[in-house]
């Protein structure tokens, strides 16, 4: 994908997926204090599944800062290309998130923090994994049949389901600009999710070498 393609799929993605968590808070939550949403995590599966399909397949956008890394690791793009999608990546996060900031009303904004999470490190291992295996689906993205593109989301969706909601870190970084709360922006929008695309990109290098090598010893 080029640059300007991620940075409009991107500002698009977290457009619609903010603004829906915005109207699902308000109508749930905009008389409490203390809310905790029905239907948010649902609604971000949904999302996900929906915008995977119709938004990042079509177009050839990553979406993700994870799978542009992981790419980059693997050989797939250079380091160059990588980070000037990654750069597109946050800034469409930021443009989206600041149209749905000024939009939303202000008494739903701190509805829009995570809730509680697990001790840092089992938070760290789990979303490592979590990245991990999402690059690595993504990664595959070609060899995943006639419907790759319903596949590669309900894998997706699956694995997000099965171990923890994946903080990718442009959807990560949208979320703490949003809320102006930078307190764990290294962790969370960095370390664990990078970890689990260069995890990702290093397994596919390894995987492809071993393919050719089996194809040169059978040509042999």
């Amino acid at each position: 994908p080029s640059p300007f393609a991620e940075f409009w799929a991107n500002a698009l993605w977290k457009l619609v997926a903010t603004g829906a968590a915005v109207v699902v808070l308000h109508l749930e939550c905009s008389d409490l204090l203390a809310c905790s949403s029905t239907y948010l995590f649902y609604l971000d599966l949904l999302s996900t599944f929906t915008l995977i399909v119709f938004l990042a397949c079509p177009t050839g956008s990553h979406l993700s800062v994870t799978v542009s890394v992981g790419n980059v690791v693997a050989g797939e793009i250079s380091l160059t290309r990588g980070t000037a999608l990654v750069a597109a990546q946050f800034m469409g996060a930021m443009v989206a998130t600041s149209i749905v900031h000024w939009a939303a009303p202000t008494n739903i904004h701190d509805h829009l923090r995570p809730p509680g999470t697990p001790l840092p490190a089992w938070l760290f291992a789990l979303q490592t994994t979590a990245n991990c295996l999402c690059t690595l689906v993504a990664l595959r993205y070609n060899e995943l049949g006639p419907y790759k593109d319903w596949v590669n989301a309900t894998l997706i969706v699956l694995i997000t389901v099965a171990t923890v909601p994946s903080i990718e870190p442009s959807k990560a970084f949208a979320d703490l600009y949003f809320l102006d709360d930078w307190q764990h922006h290294l962790e969370v929008c960095w370390a664990s999710p990078m970890l689990g695309a260069v995890l990702a990109g290093a397994i596919m290098r390894v995987v492809r070498r071993l393919q050719s090598t089996q194809k040169a010893v059978k040509v042999a």
